[in-house]
């Protein structure tokens, strides 16, 4: 059983320039600059910390849309299973486990990193996650391939739909259940 760790107060001096620029992304966000500095630390501990070591990248999004766009459909299937055999070990390093919440809590960080819209949604049946990714076809023929059998072998049997910017998963609620 973990108990949640009271908030504490400490000081840290922090250069002037940063912290004018947090001040005005926080009137930007909308938040307090407690609040931004707290999602700052947590995002460097939950990600920027291990997701390189993971084997994750930052990558031009443009370079990747055209590189994937000089490719076939088998080629991009091939590419995305053996990518997905290693994302068990990924999540293993970046959560500690290999499981349907851990996936998902990685995947909605990934895509916002990389600036795709996600949602997800509780149905009656189990998730539906929606990412808007605007990286074109190719992008959808890898990921539909990448996510089902990443999800799948969590022991979840995903029905994945793809248009050319957008991929929309179904996620029964419980393991080896079909839609």
């Amino acid at each position: 059983m973990t108990s949640k760790l009271e908030n504490e107060s400490i000081t840290f001096r922090i250069s002037g320039d940063i912290l004018l620029a947090l001040r005005q992304l926080s009137e930007e966000g909308g938040m307090s600059l407690n609040t931004l500095v707290n999602n700052v630390l947590r995002s460097y501990i939950d990600w920027e910390s291990i997701a390189v070591k993971a084997g994750f990248g930052v990558f031009q999004k443009d370079v990747v849309k055209e590189a994937l766009g000089c490719l076939d459909e088998p080629t991009l299937v091939r590419i995305a299973a053996n990518n997905a055999s290693e994302y068990k070990d990924m999540l293993l390093v970046m959560k500690g486990s290999h499981d349907l919440g851990s996936f998902i809590i990685t995947m909605k960080d990934r895509s916002k990193r990389a600036g795709f819209n996600i949602r997800e949604f509780e149905e009656p049946r189990g998730k539906k996650i929606i990412i808007q990714h605007d990286m074109g076809a190719n992008w959808s023929v890898y990921s539909k391939a990448y996510y089902e059998r990443v999800i799948n072998s969590i022991g979840y049997p995903v029905k994945i739909e793809t248009t050319d910017n957008s991929i929309v998963m179904l996620i029964p609620k419980e393991k080896q259940t079909t839609w």
